[in-house]
């Protein structure tokens, strides 16, 4: 697993959310990381299902994710184990505080492939004296380094990045980066939005790799 997972959501603790103790914030992130590494596709589908309730009976969860009765309960059992589930009446579940930091940052599989390598909405970089028209999350990634500072900062403080990301798919990072660019300066928003996207582009190539289980022969239940 890649070091850049240990980001949380891939911006800065320190400087974003005020906490000093970043030991212990990178403690509990490496937790998460092993959690992740277990996860198989149906385990993320029911996590991310879940996630749309605090707390839901096993029926409406059952004909939400719609997989069969025991597929889905050995799902979640294993999520029970890892520590991201927990029942809190007979026959009634609930994400645990860890389940919910995971499944936040989460999306299909399928479509974390599409906003890494797909065409999608373009956005237009200026690199020198030229523009470079990118459409995922790898194309950004790709131009970064070379990317107009003044450019970049523009595409930040009037939503277009966010709006963008959001236009992929990426509604989680949409969300984060939204809420933190007015803490990133005019100096600093190359090497941050690099830290960023870089973050993001490890953690959703985990996640892009699960979309292949099936074809490593799964059983299916």
């Amino acid at each position: 697993m890649n070091p850049l997972f240990l980001k949380s959501s891939y911006f800065n603790v320190k400087s974003f959310l005020n906490i000093d103790d970043v030991d212990f914030v990178e403690s509990c992130l490496r937790g998460l990381i092993l959690v992740f590494k277990e996860l198989k596709i149906d385990d993320v589908l029911l996590l991310k299902v879940m996630s749309n309730w605090n707390k839901v009976d096993t029926r409406l969860l059952m004909s939400s994710v719609k997989f069969k009765r025991t597929k889905f309960y050995n799902c979640l059992h294993k999520l029970m184990d890892l520590g991201l589930i927990e029942r809190v009446l007979t026959g009634e579940y609930q994400l645990t505080d860890k389940g919910r930091q995971l499944a936040e940052r989460l999306m299909d599989p399928l479509e974390a492939l599409k906003a890494l390598k797909e065409e999608g909405k373009p956005l237009k970089v200026k690199v020198s004296e030229s523009e470079v028209v990118v459409r995922n999350l790898e194309g950004l990634l790709s131009v970064i380094d070379k990317a107009d500072v003044e450019g970049l900062y523009k595409h930040l403080k009037s939503g277009s990045l966010v709006e963008w990301l959001y236009a992929l798919g990426d509604k989680y990072l949409s969300k984060e980066l939204s809420k933190v660019k007015g803490a990133i300066s005019r100096w600093e928003v190359r090497d941050k939005l690099k830290e960023i996207i870089e973050g993001r582009v490890c953690f959703l190539k985990e996640l892009a790799s699960l979309a292949a289980e099936p074809k490593r022969g799964r059983r299916a239940s």
